[in-house]
C-alpha cells in the first residue's frame, strides 16, 4: 500500500543494504566517534585517515593471519563505504525529516515494519541510529524514528545502554527499557504513556514536554470481571466478565475489538494462542 512517504519501498531498500555489514563495525563506529568527539559523523567516515583507524580497530577483534587479516580488511572497507553510503542517504530522506508516529503516517509505517521486522542487521542498524543521536545532532529525527519502530516492532530494548541519546517528537508508547542506562538522555515532546522504566538509570536526564495519557479503563459493561489474559504480543486484554460474556479489548486505545456471548455460565478463565489465532476458555462457572 503506498502511503505518504513517497520513498517509503526505498527505505526499506535502504535498511536491506545494511543486511551483510559485520554488527561489530556498528559497535566500534560509535566507540571511536565518541572518543574523538565527532560531531559529522559522515564527513568523519569519509575520511581515509579515519577509516584506517576502524580498520585497525576491527583488526583487534580478533587473533587474524597475515590472509585472514587481508581479507577482514576487505569486507570493512566494503562494509564501512556501505554505512557511509545509507548514512548520506538517510540524511536527506524523509526518515531524517518526518515524524513516523503520527496518525497520519501509521499505515505506512506500518507498512515498513512488516518488511523489516524480522531482519535482525535491521534492528542493530536501527538501534546504531538511536546511539548516533548522542554524537550527530543532524540524525536526531532519524534516530527517534528509529526508537518508535524498535518500540512499534517490539523488539528487546531491555538492559541496554541508550545513554545520552536524543530523542525528540515522538510517540514511545509501551516502550520497555528495564534496566536500561538512560542517563543523560534528552527526551522533548516524547509520549511516554505506559513505558516501563523498572530499575532503569536516569541520571542527569533533560526530559521535557512529555506526554503521559490517561490510563484506559478495561470493564465488563455488566457485572464484574472474573478474570483477565493478555495476548502474548500484549496488544489485547481478554475480560472474562460475570454476565457469562468475554470481552477482547485493544490494550493502547481501549476499544472493544470482540464480544463473545451465550456462555451457559460464567467464564472463569481464558487463554490467548501465542499467534492471537484463537481463545480458549479454561474453565466455565464457580
Amino acid at each position: 500500500m503506498q502511503g505518504p512517504f513517497e520513498d517509503k519501498e526505498a527505505l526499506a531498500d535502504i535498511f536491506t543494504q545494511v543486511k551483510d555489514v559485520d554488527e561489530q563495525l556498528f559497535g566500534v563506529i560509535l566507540e571511536i566517534l565518541r572518543k574523538e568527539k565527532v560531531k559529522d559523523c559522515i564527513g568523519f567516515l569519509s575520511d581515509n585517515g579515519n577509516q584506517k583507524q576502524l580498520e585497525s580497530q576491527m583488526l583487534k577483534q580478533g587473533n587474524f593471519t597475515q590472509a585472514d587479516t587481508e581479507q577482514k580488511l576487505s569486507v570493512v572497507r566494503k562494509d564501512m563505504i556501505q554505512i557511509t553510503d545509507v548514512l548520506k542517504k538517510l540524511k536527506d530522506h524523509d526518515f531524517n525529516n518526518k515524524d513516523f508516529s503520527t496518525e497520519e503516517n501509521y499505515e505506512s509505517t506500518l507498512d515498513l515494519i512488516k518488511i523489516i521486522k524480522d531482519e535482525r542487521q535491521a534492528i542493530k542498524f536501527l538501534i546504531f541510529l538511536v546511539h548516533l543521536t548522542a554524537i550527530d545532532e543532524r540524525f536526531i529525527r532519524c534516530g527517534s524514528n528509529s526508537l518508535y519502530l524498535l518500540v512499534e516492532m517490539k523488539a528487546d530494548l531491555t538492559k541496554k545502554n541508550f545513554e545520552n541519546i536524543k530523542i525528540s517528537n515522538t510517540q514511545l508508547i509501551g516502550a520497555n527499557f528495564v534496566r536500561c542506562n538512560l542517563n543523560g538522555s534528552h527526551f522533548e515532546n516524547v509520549d511516554i504513556s505506559g513505558m516501563n522504566l523498572s530499575g532503569a538509570q536516569l541520571f542527569y536526564c533533560k526530559w521535557k514536554n512529555i506526554k503521559i495519557n490517561e490510563l484506559n479503563i478495561f470493564d465488563c459493561q455488566e457485572g464484574s470481571v472474573k478474570s483477565i489474559c493478555f495476548s502474548p504480543d500484549c496488544s489485547t486484554i481478554a475480560l472474562c466478565c460475570k454476565d457469562k460474556s468475554i470481552l477482547l479489548q485493544d490494550i493502547k486505545t481501549g476499544k472493544e475489538k470482540f464480544k463473545f456471548d451465550n456462555h451457559s455460565d460464567w467464564v472463569c478463565g481464558i487463554f490467548i494462542s501465542i499467534r492471537n489465532q484463537y481463545c480458549k476458555v479454561l474453565d466455565v462457572g464457580y
